[in-house]
């Protein structure tokens, strides 16, 4: 932080500023700076250091790597019975259906985290934003976005190392009017907690426009401290992002919910590189990806909001709804104006994205 004199630059002209600034650059880390230009004295319309302009730039660092970490270091113990795959390490165990296709029991210290039907599955549509997201919805409404039939087709698991175990599930959605999604996921369970989850996405309708492409899990409500770094603090999309600085941002998962009078998706952050879940009592789930994930973390689910007319008829909340997306569709204006540009649209096509989590 501090302080440097612009000097004059008269209208149609150009400066170049030298900003001097100091950082000890460390393993692991990204820098930006925020610059910001203020009122140097109080004006008719507004006090002294008011706030006229700024930006947040990226520092030209080379990213330093951090040490390489060992996260199969240690055993676990396999044990595949009566269509349970069951994974159990020194603080925690997974079960994972073949019926399913996923996960239906993540403990951490004894403490079962996924609710009922929680396990991760593909998410590709939200609670409509009103009225701009009307050119599209009504597609996940026809095709069936809104509840796909799910169906596993190839489930296998091998044991490479005393403490790495693979489980590859070949996944098949089913819509309405012939609407199919594949999902070939393989997820990497390591000694230490971390789950590294790769996915592969195809459909038969690769132009179908789609709110997301992402996977969601349904939490216990007690995981309801949410902390991420990304931008923020408000939601933010990815045709409404620009006016949000990445940084390090914590909150409640309910305070995440935009108090719009109509519910619909909310809470959206773009650009996010890590965030976390946490309760009360210790519990924390932490999760990352290779590249820059959009992530919410809300108190409803798509399915509580969208019927919903008034936000004072919602529910008691019974879960943390957590998306993790690769792409989210913009928001635009259609309400009023056009849709979102065609690079800020989401489309069922060919994709492949990994994201990881620890217990």
């Amino acid at each position: 932080t501090g302080d440097f004199i612009t000097g004059t630059v008269l209208p149609g002209t150009e400066k170049e500023i030298t900003i001097p600034f100091r950082i000890q650059h460390k393993a692991g880390a990204e820098y930006h700076i925020r610059i910001s230009f203020e009122l140097s004295a109080a004006e008719q319309w507004a006090p002294k250091g008011f706030e006229i302009a700024w930006q947040q730039l990226e520092l030209p660092f080379k990213k330093i790597a951090s040490p390489a970490y060992n996260h199969g270091k240690g055993n676990l113990t396999l044990n595949d019975h009566d269509g349970i795959i069951d994974i159990k390490g020194k603080t925690f165990a997974l079960s994972f259906s073949r019926k399913e296709g996923t996960f239906i029991r993540m403990e951490k210290d004894g403490r079962n985290i996924l609710n009922l039907n929680g396990g991760p599955r593909l998410h590709l549509w939200r609670a409509p934003h009103q009225q701009d997201d009307g050119w599209a919805s009504e597609d996940w409404e026809r095709k069936g976005l809104k509840k796909l039939n799910w169906s596993a087709a190839e489930v296998s698991v091998k044991q490479s190392a005393p403490g790495t175990i693979e489980i590859t599930a070949d996944l098949k959605g089913t819509g309405r009017q012939n609407f199919v999604v594949n999902h070939r996921v393989l997820y990497t369970v390591y000694a230490d907690g971390l789950i590294r989850s790769r996915n592969d996405i195809s459909s038969n309708e690769p132009n179908l426009a789609v709110a997301r492409l992402g996977v969601r899990f349904l939490l216990d409500t007690s995981l309801n401290r949410f902390e991420y770094f990304g931008r923020g603090p408000m939601e933010n999309y990815a045709d409404r992002k620009q006016g949000s600085d990445i940084g390090h941002y914590s909150g409640t998962v309910a305070g995440q919910m935009t108090p719009y009078e109509k519910p619909m998706d909310c809470g959206n952050h773009e650009d996010v590189r890590w965030a976390s879940l946490s309760s009360a009592n210790g519990n924390k789930l932490n999760f990352r990806s290779d590249s820059v994930m959009q992530v919410s973390a809300l108190p409803y689910t798509d399915e509580e909001m969208e019927p919903v007319e008034y936000k004072i008829d919602l529910p008691k909340s019974k879960t943390t709804s957590l998306v993790i997306s690769h792409q989210t569709l913009g928001v635009g204006s259609h309400s009023c104006g056009p849709r979102p540009l065609k690079q800020y649209q989401v489309f069922a096509r060919p994709t492949v994205f990994s994201y990881e989590i620890k217990l």
